[in-house]
């Protein structure tokens, strides 16, 4: 199986099926080759092809096929005997040879499709939009109008887009299926203008692009870096507030519970005044409500101020 074999009854062609035996009935049937019908997988190496504009792109590709109609391939294109009625080479080379030039031609005429320096100029004036918007300060807002985000064009490389690579393939086919070959798909592996000093300004252009997006990526990542603290500063200042201020609030709830407990006993109020009033002696605690500006020292010298303190009468 995937292999058809190709015979010649009394000079008329006739394919036999893989997988089954067959037996030729007489001497004029004859085997000639094996033709496969399985993927075949080849390399386009380094074709030239002119763009649009006149670009000279050098290319590299792949181009899979397989033979989908073995008949219409036999009597067209595959070479089953020489001139001299002797059989030819079991190999494929002139229908390989056949459908690679055809690649190689839809492969151009997709080429000559693409405008290479009008897509390079798009990209840099994109570049360029870009570098404006990042020059207008982030404290402003600017209102966007409808419609001005689909306005932008979409810049793409189109070598490298599948969907304009099936119009290649679409139009090799048109061709190929004459001689029962159906094209899968072309894959372009690289492609570089073939003027040296225009590679240089491309790769010159590339490593500057880099760089930027590389500066951008930092400086984005330092802007969030500063958000990311701030924002921890923030919450840091906001939880020691917070505690600060539930640790005010239980103080005062319990100096206000031990008030009420104080003022339900008598007794407990003197020794609550005795205390506080050792402890202003003392110099403990708030002194200036209870000396008006003198300090705890001095009420040595209050005590022995004959105005301030009256001694006992005299007889």
């Amino acid at each position: 199986q995937g292999y058809m074999a190709v015979t010649q009854n009394n000079g008329k062609q006739s394919i036999l099926e893989g997988g089954s035996v067959y037996l030729l009935t007489h001497r004029n049937h004859k085997f000639e080759k094996f033709v496969s019908t399985k993927i075949q997988t080849d390399e386009l190496n380094r074709i030239e092809a002119a763009s649009a504009d006149n670009v000279i792109m050098l290319v590299d590709a792949t181009v899979l096929w397989r033979v989908s109609d073995v008949d219409t391939a036999v009597r067209m294109s595959v070479k089953t005997m020489n001139s001299d009625g002797s059989k030819a080479e079991q190999n494929t080379t002139k229908l390989r040879n056949d459908i690679l030039k055809q690649a190689e031609a839809s492969l151009a005429y997709f080429v000559g499709t693409i405008n290479f320096s009008d897509s390079m100029a798009a990209a840099a004036m994109t570049q360029r939009s870009r570098d404006n918007e990042r020059d207008v300060p982030l404290a402003k807002s600017y209102p966007v109008e409808q419609g001005s985000v689909n306005d932008t064009p979409e810049i793409e490389f189109n070598l490298y887009n599948n969907d304009k690579l099936d119009d290649a393939v679409s139009h090799a086919n048109d061709i190929t299926k004459t001689y029962g070959v159906e094209i899968i798909s072309i894959n372009i592996i690289s492609a570089i203008p073939g003027d040296k000093k225009l590679q240089e300004s491309l790769a010159a252009g590339a490593v500057a692009a880099a760089e930027a997006q590389m500066m951008e990526i930092t400086a984005q990542g330092k802007s969030r870096a500063v958000k990311i603290e701030a924002k921890a500063k923030a919450e840091e200042t906001m939880i020691i507030a917070k505690a600060d201020a539930d640790a005010e609030i239980l103080r005062a709830e319990g100096a206000k519970k031990a008030a009420d407990l104080l003022s339900m006993n008598a007794i407990s109020v003197d020794l609550a005044k005795i205390e506080r009033t050792g402890k202003a002696l003392a110099g403990k605690g708030n002194n200036t409500s209870f000396f008006f500006g003198a300090e705890p020292q001095n009420i040595q010298n209050l005590l022995a101020n004959s105005s301030v303190i009256k001694g006992p009468n005299k007889l």
